[in-house]
Formats: C-alpha cells, structure tokens, sequence
C-alpha cells in the first residue's frame, strides 16, 4: 500500500492589487482542505499518490473563482451549504473577523465577558460587537451557515519522479 501523504494549501488574498486597495474593501475569498467528518474526504487530512483530496472555497458573492494547481488535475464540483463554528476574539477593539462570508448567523455564545449584540458589517466577513472597544476583551462562539464551492484535486501517483510531494492549490477570483 502506498505511504499516506500531507495535503497542503496556499491562499491568496486579495484581488488585483493590495489588500489595501479600496476596490477590494468588500470582498473575501479563502480555502480550507474539506475536512468535515461527513465532508467529500469523508474527514481524511492526508492522502495517497492517486487519490483525490477536496477542498472548499469561500467567496463573496458576485466573486468569479479560478483554481489552479502546481501539480495534478483541479475540477469543480459543485456549491454546498455547510454549518461552520468558529470561535472569535474581541480584544480592545469592538471587531472580529470570519474565515468565510455567513449565509445567516445562527448562534453566538460568549464565553466570559459578555461584549453584547454582534452585528456583520458589509465585507460580510467582519463583525462588530456592541460592547466591545478599547480595555474591552471577549470570546464568542459563531455558529453559521456558508456557501461553498467544492473542487476535487486529482492527484498524480508521482511527481517529477517523487513518491512522496505537496501539490499547492491557489485560488484568485475578480
């Protein structure tokens, strides 16, 4: 049996142009290997020579997505809606951000200091707890419900001769 190897990815951020540039203020895009126990790699992290790994994208809306890959071959799958909990930390400041852009937030549960109402400001990424500000700290849970893109990474048996190899995915979008 062949030996497992790691999946890994690269993520770009930001548009044509720096993160800075005002023409990407409202706009996200991210990656994550689909890890999710009932997920397409059924909650495997690493994976064969030969074998396919699926990953999500995360983008805002409107945002034209193209994947490459450094090896192997890259394939659209399908869109998913998939519940997400991540845990956020408002330190001095009243702002927070998600990995991906929320369909709806379902819960937030502070653990600790309670910094009130979260509100989503329209980078849809960004949250605003109404309590927070300077001196101020807190950590809540955010449960949520996002859209994302599945690709299917299939991957060669041997790269450049090796038996064992990283492929990197990018993602841009405009």
């Amino acid at each position: 049996m062949p030996e497992q190897i790691t999946a890994s990815l690269v993520i770009a951020f930001g548009l044509s142009g720096s993160p800075g540039n005002p023409a990407n203020a409202n706009r996200t895009l991210s990656i994550e290997l689909d890890s999710r126990a009932e997920g397409y790699n059924k909650g495997k992290s690493s994976f064969a020579p030969g074998e396919y790994a699926y990953f999500l994208v995360f983008a805002s809306q409107g945002l034209s997505v193209d994947v490459v890959a450094s090896a192997g071959q890259v394939s659209f799958v399908g869109n998913v809606v998939i519940e997400k909990t991540e845990t956020v930390t408002f330190a001095g400041s009243n702002m927070a951000t998600l990995s991906a852009p929320p369909q709806n937030i379902k819960s937030v549960s502070w653990m600790g200091n309670n910094l009130g109402g979260v509100s989503l400001g329209t980078d849809k990424v960004t949250l605003t707890a109404s309590g927070g500000g300077a001196g101020k700290i807190g950590v809540a849970e955010i449960t949520y419900s996002a859209v994302a893109k599945v690709y299917g990474l299939g991957s060669p048996v041997k790269v450049s001769g090796h038996d064992n190899f990283t492929i990197a995915v990018l993602a841009t979008g405009a």
